[in-house]
């Protein structure tokens, strides 16, 4: 076993995994989903039996504590918060849009049960490229869409994720406004904060159905706050496979206990970081430079949505398959043709670099 290193190595330079990590956790959300997709919505999705969050829930935690990490480094480094939301924006907003303008008018009319004259003359379908930016997953789609799916009328799912991320972007943006970040008091106040809004639901579930997206803001709020205390605990915290065994062996003992689901986004996060500090060799260095992350994420649900329509009665181990070359594909061409390009765009823009000077008050 690796005898381990410090985790100052996922944020000193690019030498890390983490982009090869984030698309890994990207193909288990299409994996987890693949289940829910062919099977309907009580399909069990993987370790969903065995642990309080199935296959894509922990994955979708671990994006959050890799964000945490890694936009503390990013406004450690300038904490100019123009250049932080400009930046945020580009990597979030064009791909979105250009999803909605993929899908309305190029995949939509292949999908929808209206014929296509009709389904251009209704304002639905002009509609969802704005829509999909401002509702995300609740973005009413065009007419006609996946009505014949066991997930019938669902156009895009997992985009309910994309609230909370932002959600957090301003969040730490706040800490930054503040004078709070990096501050062991701020800190401190900022996490107990955190954790008692997340303790709330986890003592009262059932607030969770009766307001919402609430206990979903604890959750993703809790698993970026990982993050950013990682970073700051950076030269305190050794990453290793003992680490990671001895991480197993407590969710082992802890199963089934009021400490199940604190230990398991303990445990992911630890997890994902410890996998961002090893060497992944070419596949790894291709990933540094080519994050199609984001693009498997957003395109992997409707890829999904539309095997099941085309070819019904295929079976979770093929749709799976397919799903696992297909969403690839399309985030491979969303990062060359529109996250690539939009992301090159953070250079038009000037902004003074000024580093947060260290500090431990």
């Amino acid at each position: 076993m690796r005898s381990g290193s410090r985790l100052r190595v996922l944020v000193d330079g690019s030498g890390n995994s983490l982009t090869f990590v984030r698309l890994l956790c990207a193909l288990a959300v299409v994996v987890s989903h693949s289940f829910q997709v062919v099977g309907g919505a009580d399909a069990v999705q993987p370790l969903g039996l065995l642990t309080p969050y199935d296959l894509g829930q922990h994955a979708v935690n671990a994006f959050f504590a890799m964000s945490g990490l890694t936009l503390s480094a990013s406004v450690t480094r300038n904490t100019d918060l123009r250049r932080f939301a400009v930046a945020r924006c580009l990597r979030i907003f064009p791909g979105l849009v250009a999803f909605g303008v993929v899908f309305a008018f190029l995949l939509g009319p292949f999908l929808s049960s209206r014929a296509v004259g009709e389904y251009f003359l209704d304002i639905h379908t002009y509609l969802y490229p704005l829509r999909v930016l401002l509702y995300f997953s609740d973005a009413a789609p065009p007419q006609g869409i996946f009505e014949t799916v066991p997930m019938a009328g669902l156009v895009n799912a997992p985009l309910w994720t994309v609230r909370y991320e932002l959600v957090a972007y301003a969040g730490l943006a706040l800490l930054v406004a503040s004078g709070l970040f990096l501050r062991a008091w701020g800190l401190a106040l900022a996490s107990a904060a955190i954790i008692a809004y997340w303790s709330v639901f986890e003592i009262f579930p059932e607030l969770g159905a009766g307001i919402g997206g609430f206990a979903s803001l604890g959750r993703f709020g809790l698993c970026f706050l990982l993050g950013v205390l990682a970073f700051v605990l950076r030269d305190r915290i050794v990453l290793s496979a003992y680490g990671v065994v001895a991480g197993a062996a407590a969710l082992w003992l802890l199963n089934g206990t009021a400490a199940d689901r604190l230990a398991n986004i303990l445990f992911v996060a630890y997890l994902v970081f410890f996998l961002g500090s090893l060497s992944f060799g070419a596949l790894g260095r291709w990933a540094q430079r080519t994050d199609i992350s984001y693009g498997t994420y957003l395109y992997g649900w409707p890829i999904q949505q539309t095997l099941v329509m085309a070819l019904p009665g295929l079976g979770v181990p093929l749709h799976l398959a397919l799903s696992l070359i297909l969403a690839p594909i399309a985030g491979l061409l969303s990062w060359h043709y529109v996250e690539e390009r939009a992301m090159r765009l953070k250079g038009r823009f000037r902004f003074k670099t000024r580093p947060i000077p260290p500090t431990n008050g």
